[in-house]
């Protein structure tokens, strides 16, 4: 799968650029609390070109983080593509939101 075909996969939720505490077996996006480079209104990263470098915090969804990431929430384009391939191996897809 090439990058475009690979990218294309992902729902623009922007949950995975929201901040997340992992504990235990749940996982908790903390929708009050995105990151500084999310448009609220599009759902998309405004340095995406250079987010990595920018926000040494962004981490890229591979393969490998859609199949064994807990921090992925099960709606994610890239988990449910591994799902469907049954790739996915996350012990647990526990998720809860905090909006406080």
């Amino acid at each position: 799968m090439n990058r475009a075909s690979w990218e294309s996969l992902c729902h623009q939720c922007g949950l995975c650029c929201h901040e997340k505490t992992l504990f235990s077996d749940l996982v908790v996006f903390h929708t009050d609390k995105p990151c500084e480079f999310l448009d609220a209104d599009s759902m998309k990263c405004t340095c995406y070109e250079s987010r990595f470098t920018t926000n040494p915090r962004c981490l890229k969804v591979t393969p490998f983080r859609a199949m064994f990431s807990p921090l992925l929430p099960p709606s994610c384009g890239y988990v449910l593509h591994m799902k469907k391939r049954r790739l996915r191996w996350v012990r647990k897809d526990a998720i809860c939101q905090n909006n406080h």
